[in-house]
């Protein structure tokens, strides 16, 4: 579950709702992407290279953490 919040909000209440996470880890860029169960995109995240088979691991994880710095908390 995901609870949406707005920087410099806060609600009420707290919707609470599933989000799905894909990653797409390629040699030169990867990819995060964020959505509901009704395909609502919740994120977009975008960094280096994080290729398990050619990027090094400690750039691997730096580029994943940058990649989704800045999706909404769980």
């Amino acid at each position: 579950y995901l609870y949406l919040r707005k920087p410099g909000y806060i609600p009420a209440t707290v919707s609470k709702m599933n989000v799905y996470l894909g990653l797409d880890c390629g040699g030169s860029s990867s990819r995060a992407l964020a959505v509901t169960d009704q395909g609502e995109t919740v994120f977009q995240g975008t960094s280096g290279a994080a290729n398990v088979s050619s990027t090094p691991d400690a750039r691997l994880r730096r580029n994943l953490a940058s990649a989704l710095k800045s999706a909404p908390c769980p």
